[in-house]
């Protein structure tokens, strides 16, 4: 974990991530088959994040099973195989990463939104102002983007970026589906 330099010294004096790097130590025993860990890279660097999951990872594939409690939305994305999304207590979805970056929406910057939103809907796609820098987001699944690019160049509608909604960016559409959930139900 790191600590080799640090074996000689008192715990009190250890840095918050050094004592992350320890929690984590302490849960790695041979044998282990479960392993659950609360924010295991709190406190970490770049390097020891990344340090962390390669860890994690390996033992994954080891065949020892994780659960991992994480604030870090983009870390869940690129390591997390199952999730459990929780907000206000509830869980707003539970199933396999795949399953749920399949809901994700193509996000689209353009030069003129309103003929891009009028094209899109000509070609079967709904489309939504995403901000007022050109944003659109287009409900469509990941692998219709080249067809919705498609529809906009051809209509001679710039684009000036296209990309897929992150994990962070659907989490907040689906907290705000529990939150109107809510208010239905009150």
């Amino acid at each position: 974990m790191g600590l080799d330099g640090a074996a000689g010294r008192r715990f009190a004096g250890y840095s918050l991530g050094m004592r992350q790097r320890l929690y984590m130590a302490a849960q790695l025993f041979p044998g282990v088959r479960a392993v659950l860990l609360d924010e295991p890279t709190n406190g970490l660097d770049v390097e020891g994040r990344e340090q962390v999951w390669r860890m994690l990872m390996d033992l994954a594939k080891q065949g020892v099973s994780l659960f991992v409690s994480t604030h870090q939305v983009l870390e869940a994305e690129r390591y997390a195989e199952y999730l459990v999304v929780l907000h206000g207590g509830r869980v707003a979805y539970q199933g396999r990463y795949r399953d749920l970056a399949t809901r994700r929406r193509i996000i689209v910057r353009v030069d003129d939104p309103g003929k891009a939103r009028a094209v899109l809907a000509r070609a079967g796609f709904r489309a939504d102002r995403a901000g007022r820098d050109g944003g659109l987001f287009v409900e469509a699944p990941a692998d219709r983007m080249a067809e919705v690019l498609q529809a906009l160049k051809r209509a001679g509608v710039h684009v000036l970026d296209g990309r897929l909604e992150d994990l962070e960016e659907l989490y907040w559409r689906i907290k705000d589906d529990v939150q109107r959930t809510d208010e239905v139900e009150a």
